[in-house]
Order: C-alpha cells, then structure tokens, then sequence
C-alpha cells in the first residue's frame, strides 16, 4: 500500500461524520427479559382467544338448548291434548274410569319400553 493510499484513508477518517452515535447492542439480560415479557404478551393472547371461543360455544349451546326446551315443551302440550281428545272420542264406548284406565296403562307401557331402549343403548356404548 502506498503512502499515498493510507493519506487518502486518513484524510476520509478525518472527515467522517461523528455525529451518528455507534449501534447499541443489548445486552444478555435486557434481552432475555425482552423476550419473556413477549412471551408473557403471547400467553395472554392464546388465553383470551381461549376464553372467547369457549365463551361463544357456551352460547351457542346456551341457544340450542332454550329451542330444544322450546321444542319438549311444545310436545308434551300437543301429547296431553292429544289424550284428552282420545279419551273424548271414546266417551260413549267406555266409561270415564276405563278410558283412564287405559289411558293410564298405554303411558305405562310406551314409558318401560322407552327406558328399557335407553337403557340398551346406553349398555351397548
């Protein structure tokens, strides 16, 4: 290299701008606590994300459980009315004390052997 050369480099390092401060590099701690605090952030968010969507199946199961209410209550009105009409219909067959009678044992019947289906399925799980 001549003389000339290292004068020139001199000369720029002279005339550089020194008023743009050197890079500042974190250190080990500062960084480490930089990425737990970000960590901590991610954890929050993963959280409440959590809580809204198990907030949002809450209700919806909230909803479909008001309409199926909605829907049994329905029901059981329209299969009493449906009772009262049959023993109505059968009032001049029989008399008010065999029309309950057998009111009475057709909802024992279909009753035992509603549960006793539930019950097979229930076993066969």
């Amino acid at each position: 290299m001549a003389n000339g050369d290292l004068a020139r480099i001199v000369h720029r390092y002279e005339r550089m701008d020194r008023s743009v401060p050197p890079p500042i590099v974190p250190s080990l701690g500062a960084t480490l606590g930089h990425t737990l605090d970000l960590a901590q952030q991610v954890a929050t968010d993963e959280l409440r994300l959590l809580q809204l969507e198990s907030h949002d199946r809450v209700s919806d199961a909230m909803h479909r459980g008001a309409w199926l209410g909605f829907g049994a209550l329905c029901l059981a009105i329209a299969w009493v009315a449906a009772w009262a009409a049959a023993l109505v219909a059968l009032e001049g067959s029989f008399s008010l004390e065999a029309r309950l009678a057998m009111l009475a044992i057709s909802q024992f019947a279909l009753g035992t052997a509603l549960i006793g289906f539930g019950r097979r399925r229930l076993a066969a799980r």
